[in-house]
């Protein structure tokens, strides 16, 4: 099996996995009412299913999203940091080596009025 698709489908199992425990703390917890609503009704298990599928859709591409933006390296790019290494955004923020000061020209102070008294 090819290593991208092994890694797609790794991480879209995860993101179905928190999807389907999401909606079983949603229903057993009655949030909002969602489980009376799904007990009640007649197509109960469909809409369970529903209710998974497409929030594992969702939570799939975050998983899959947030492990490629922080793996620290593009997927054809062997000569940047390798996992758990610092990459180009944490470089970019670091502070430069060198400070040199700024000179700037203060303003002028501000009239003052005699109190009254």
């Amino acid at each position: 099996m090819p290593n991208l698709f092994r890694f797609l489908a790794r991480n879209a199992l995860i993101g179905f996995s928190a999807a389907a425990f999401f909606v079983a703390v949603l229903a057993l917890a009655d949030i909002g009412g969602f489980g009376t609503v799904i007990a009640r009704s007649d197509s109960g298990p469909l809409a369970i299913g529903l209710v998974v599928y497409f929030l594992g859709l969702t939570f799939s591409s975050v998983q899959i999203g947030m492990v490629i933006m922080l793996s620290g390296r593009f997927p054809d790019d062997d000569e940047g940091p390798k996992r758990g290494g610092r990459g180009r955004l944490a470089e970019w923020f670091a502070p430069p080596a060198a400070r040199s000061p700024i000179m700037a020209a203060a303003p002028a102070p501000r009239p003052t009025r005699p109190l009254r008294g």
